[in-house]
This record gives C-alpha cells, structure tokens and sequence, in this order.
C-alpha cells in the first residue's frame, strides 16, 4: 500500500475466480480508531466464442449446397455442429460442410461451443427451389416430303438425371442428353409432343408440327399413238413426280414399272376405238389416273383379221 498526492492510500489485491461466479470483497480501513468499510462485488464470466457465418437467408436452385463459416475464441478450443452434426473444422477456426438440399427451407442452426461449454448460435434458412429440365428441339414445324422423319434434340438438367418421352413413348437418350427418335409420318398434319422430366417430377414441355405433303406419280408417254394401222403396238413410258413404292395398273391389270421409273407392254388393238387407263398409285395412297385412247385403223382387209 502506497500513499497518494492527497495524504489517502492505494492498494490492490490479486483474486483467482476458480470458476464462473460472483464475489464479494469487504474493504476496510481504520484511522485513529475509527474505522469505514466498503462492499465491491465482481464476477466472473467466461465469454461465448465468435460465430460467423459466410451465407445469409437466400433462394438456390442447385441441390448441392456448402454451408461454411469462422468460430473463435480468445480462451478456448472450440467445435462446431450443424443441425447436430459435427462439422469439419481448420486450425484457423474456419469449417464447411457439403448438404443435399431438399426442396423447400432448408434450415441450418450452427452452434459453436467452447471448452467451458458456452455456446452461440445462428441460423441461415435455404430455400431450394427445383427448375426443370432444359428441352432443346433440333426440329421447328416443317413442311416434308419424305415420309420417314426423325426428330432429335437434347434435355439436361444440372442436378437430376433426365427421361425424355414424344408423344408419350419413351424416347432413346444418350449419356449427354441427346436424343433421337425415328418416325413414319401420316400424310397432313403430324404433332409431336416432346416432355423432358426430371428425377424430382418437373417437367418441361415442346411441341413441333411436321406436316408430309405427299405428290402424286406422273405418267408420261414415250410411245402411244392416237392412232396406228398396225393391230400389235408397244406402248412406253414412264411414272415420274412421287413415285415411291408406286404400282401402275392399265385396265386393271398391272403392269411392270423398272427402277427409273419406265414401263413398256405390247398390247393387241381392237378394230376401231381402244381405250387404256392407266392408274399410277405411290406407297402414300396417292394415284394419278390418265385415259388414253389409239384408234385402230387397218390398211387392208387382212389386217382386220
């Protein structure tokens, strides 16, 4: 104890909390036989340790999410837990750990506790919100025509597997996503309705319109003659335009047509008028009629015979 520049005195008295609490302290001093004392009461208590957390309240919509953060404390090791688990934590005092989000809140309480046991807590809430599939179509409406079509394209999705369907059936895909699917086209309109889906039910959908505008055959003559004085003829020509998978018919009867598209048939004439139809029909139903007409006029008497 020290006297000061006013003739009072100083002092100070070292304690050691053993633990957490209060104490009070009775100072007394006399002078000349008297005597005053003063009651000082301190405490003791440990601080919780420093929580930060790198996110805030927000909206993702990828299901992988990182949750990280910093917990220190000036006196104490410290360890962190997330929603009860324990998180993985740096020297530094830094930690993270990875979640599979849910769709919806997701609700995440850290709490950081110190050796002594205090804790501070906080929470972040992370709503997930599922997106659809990404739908690509190679194909816009079109007009073809080819009867044989294949409508292709490509569906992802950045956190669920993906299955695609047109018109309801299945559709093949391959490992990135594209597609491909093979179709015979009716002859008009044909509507294809794709849906992408993913894992978690979303859908995405799109719609093409691929109309065939199928042609009709066209018959064309090399050899037929309105009219001839010769009983036996070979009649030639040829089935041009749409004629895929075509069938030509005269008189009912059919008659041959070759790869390009020629037919040649003798035919025996009647005296007088001969008429000929001639029925092209292609594989699309379409057929184009054509009536030829050869007179037969015999130059002498032994001809009619």
């Amino acid at each position: 104890m020290s006297s000061d520049y006013d003739g009072g005195y100083a002092g100070a008295f070292l304690y050691t909390f053993e633990s957490e609490g209060s104490k009070t302290f009775t100072v007394e001093a006399s002078k000349a036989g008297k005597k005053k004392s003063v009651q000082v009461t301190a405490k003791y208590e440990i601080g919780a340790p420093t929580l930060n957390i790198d996110q805030t309240d927000q909206m993702v919509t990828n299901k992988k999410f990182e949750l990280s953060g910093k917990a220190t404390d000036d006196n104490y090791s410290v360890t962190v837990n997330i929603n009860g688990q324990s998180a993985y934590m740096n020297y530094n005092g830094t930690f993270s750990e990875s979640f599979t989000l849910n769709e919806g809140e997701n609700k995440f309480n850290v709490v950081a506790t110190n050796e002594n046991g205090k804790q501070t807590t906080k929470s972040v809430t992370i709503t997930y919100s599922v997106g659809a599939p990404t739908l690509t179509l190679n194909q816009n409406d079109q007009s073809v025509t080819s009867k044989f079509f294949t409508l292709t394209g490509k569906a992802t999705d950045d956190n669920y597997s993906v299955t695609v369907t047109i018109n309801g059936q299945s559709a093949y895909m391959n490992y990135n996503g594209t597609f491909s699917e093979s179709f015979t086209l009716n002859e008009g309109e044909n509507k294809f309705t794709v849906v992408a889906t993913n894992e978690n039910g979303k859908q995405t959908t799109k719609s093409i319109t691929v109309t065939l505008e199928v042609g009709s055959p066209i018959i064309s003559f090399i050899n037929c003659p309105e009219t001839t004085t010769q009983k036996s003829i070979s009649i030639i020509g040829t089935v041009g335009g749409e004629r895929n998978g075509v069938y030509l018919f005269v008189n009912d009867k059919q008659w041959s047509v070759s790869s390009n598209g020629k037919f040649e048939q003798n035919v025996s004439l009647r005296n007088g008028v001969n008429t000929f139809d001639f029925r092209a029909v292609n594989s699309y139903g379409k057929e184009t009629i054509v009536t030829k007409i050869i007179t037969y006029s015999p130059s002498n008497t032994n001809d009619e015979q």
